[in-house]
């Protein structure tokens, strides 16, 4: 009888041991394809004690790096941090995205606790006919995208003129909804925070 409790305890163990290695890594495959699937490159690293509790979204870290991912128009989908907000430590690298009328030199989102705000850093650049005409439907609603669509036509030749960006934002987790609390940056008026918006929805919505 010993025998066999003992035989089950090193079965257990066994299986256990199996899961913590290989759980994260076919979670991170997961992740870091999703994130390719406009293109580029990724890498993705998730730890877990237990790592069985990466089935329910939780976790002690989460780090993602990239170069070069396409994040299509950019449209926030639901709740885009719920992916995140079960990670006590979360940091986010990625450089040369294009996301919406964004071309994203650099990315970084990071926090250093569960349940604290997340620090959110973009350095983008933007055209000036892009600005007018997609960004502005995206930050000004119907009545944004009618003005858009005049600017882009007055525009002219100089709607190719790049336009840089760079935005600094504290960003809080509602039920997976992004609350800007506080934001530094604008560009042709769009306030920073629809920006951090717009920008975040693109990129989690992959995860």
């Amino acid at each position: 009888m010993r025998t066999f409790l003992v035989g089950i305890l090193i079965s257990v163990a066994v299986v256990a041991l199996i899961a913590q290695v290989a759980l994260p890594r076919y979670i991170e495959n997961r992740v870091r394809d999703r994130l390719k699937a406009g293109g580029g490159s990724a890498t993705v690293s998730l730890t877990a004690i237990p790592a069985l509790s990466l089935l329910a979204g939780r976790g002690n870290s989460f780090e993602a790096r990239g170069s070069g991912l396409g994040f299509g128009s950019g449209a926030r989908g639901a709740s885009p941090f719920h992916r995140l907000d079960g990670f006590s430590n979360v940091s986010m690298e990625l450089t040369n995205l294009a996301t919406g009328p964004l071309r994203v030199k650099r990315f970084t989102l990071s926090r250093c606790q569960r349940h604290e705000p997340y620090d959110l850093e973009i350095e983008a650049t933007v055209t000036a006919r892009e600005l007018a005409g997609g960004l502005g439907t995206a930050a000004g609603g119907q009545l944004g995208g009618l003005m858009g669509a005049l600017a882009t036509g007055i525009l002219g030749d100089a709607g190719g003129l790049e336009i840089p960006l760079r935005l600094e934002a504290q960003v809080c987790s509602q039920e997976g909804e992004p609350q800007v609390r506080s934001a530094r940056g604008s560009v042709g008026g769009v306030p920073a925070g629809r920006l951090a918006e717009i920008v975040l929805g693109g990129v989690l919505g992959r995860l």
